[in-house]
């Protein structure tokens, strides 16, 4: 809610406003699960910083980090279509299909996505 919240306040239109709210559900949830599965009890954090034309969104975690090799979404999507268990790096890959320059790197001992719209 904070996502779109500030995406409206800034100009955003309305009907991208669906997407953005799930890579930030994405992110998050990431976030969450490489807390929980670390036994981390530290905050995922949030930002949002605007400029007149853009929202860069950040979300940082905690976690132990990892080495993102960056895949085409369609390549990840069609590997999930074909094989029923769950894969792990689709909630990236969502991320990257809807806001394909999103970032995904470690960020000293965690991880760091960032993605940037345009109103």
């Amino acid at each position: 809610m904070f996502a779109a919240t500030v995406a409206r306040q800034h100009g955003f239109p309305e009907e991208g406003v669906l997407d953005l709210k799930i890579a930030i559900s994405e992110a998050c949830t990431n976030a969450v699960t490489a807390h929980r599965g670390s036994k981390i009890d530290d905050t995922v954090r949030i930002t949002a910083r605007t400029n007149s034309s853009d929202i860069t969104y950040e979300i940082t975690d905690s976690g132990p980090g990892f080495d993102y090799a960056a895949e085409d979404p369609t390549t990840v999507f069609r590997r999930a279509a074909e094989d029923e268990e769950d894969l792990p790096g689709m909630g990236l890959a969502l991320i990257r299909s809807l806001f394909p320059s999103a970032e995904v790197k470690r960020d000293g001992e965690g991880t760091l996505v960032r993605f940037t719209v345009t109103r």
